[in-house]
């Protein structure tokens, strides 16, 4: 089971499962975008369930999963993927934009794990993988809300990989960086794309580990983060050129899938 599959890194990730011979069950609000994905799925020759849900409909997500366990028996996989995205200081973040994103980021994936667990429980055996950010071990500006939302997440994330050891339950934390998209012109040091970004997910099924961070900038970001924050502090200052002269971005927001601040 796959939510945030009708575009970006989310879309990606079907078809990487797609090609090793998964079965899919896709989750979004987009229909359209959804069913084209589950056709390139279906050419592949991945058995593909659509199901169209908002996410941030907490009873709809263990109907979703009730229906997945009554079509093939079992659910062995669930990728928590989609995302919403905002860009806004947190002097100007509107409260009821921060509820919208802890419900998309935060509270749908944790609604989803409970709903998973006691089948995957019964199976003995299963493979959630929680797609995070970088921005939630080292949040930037205009990205706080976004990034606290990311931080909730890798907490219950962690804390669930120590609760269900032992279960045959294995639970993978995904911290991206930026991303692009299929040749897209950001720096390939800086970034990395998308299809790489799923395959190295994908793997962590067939091997899993306990926490995956992809980009080297990434990577430098939170080793920086931990052995010198004043430091990244100051690079952060001058990357926005102070605080009187940030912009003050508009509020609002946009639902995503994949790279920095949107992974």
């Amino acid at each position: 089971m796959l939510t945030g599959a009708s575009r970006g890194l989310g879309a990606a990730m079907a078809l990487e499962f797609a090609r090793r011979g998964a079965r899919l069950a896709l989750l979004a609000r987009d229909h359209t975008r959804l069913d084209e994905v589950a056709a390139q799925a279906r050419n592949l020759g991945a058995e593909t369930m659509v199901l169209t849900v908002d996410v941030r409909d907490t009873q709809a997500l263990g109907n979703v999963v009730q229906r997945v366990v009554d079509q093939w028996g079992r659910l062995d996989v669930l990728a928590n993927v989609a995302a919403l995205t905002v860009e806004c200081s947190v002097e100007d973040a509107d409260r009821d934009t921060v509820r919208a994103i802890l419900e998309t980021n935060y509270l749908a994936p944790l609604a989803l794990c409970q709903a998973a667990l006691p089948q995957m429980r019964r199976q003995n055996f299963g493979r959630i993988i929680n797609v995070s950010s970088i921005l939630g071990k080292r949040a930037t500006p205009f990205m706080g809300p976004y990034a606290a939302s990311k931080a909730a997440l890798n907490a219950i994330t962690d804390a669930l990989r120590v609760e269900i050891s032992g279960s045959g339950i294995r639970v993978t934390l995904v911290c991206p960086g930026r991303l692009r998209g299929e040749g897209g012109s950001s720096s390939r040091l800086l970034t990395m794309s998308t299809e790489k970004a799923a395959r190295r997910i994908v793997d962590c099924v067939e091997r899993p580990r306990p926490e995956l961070i992809l980009t080297l900038a990434a990577k430098v970001l939170g080793w920086m983060s931990a052995v010198a924050p004043r430091s990244v502090d100051r690079i952060m200052w001058h990357m926005h050129g102070g605080t009187k002269l940030a912009p003050r971005r508009p509020r609002g927001g946009r639902e995503t899938t994949g790279g920095l601040g949107d992974a």
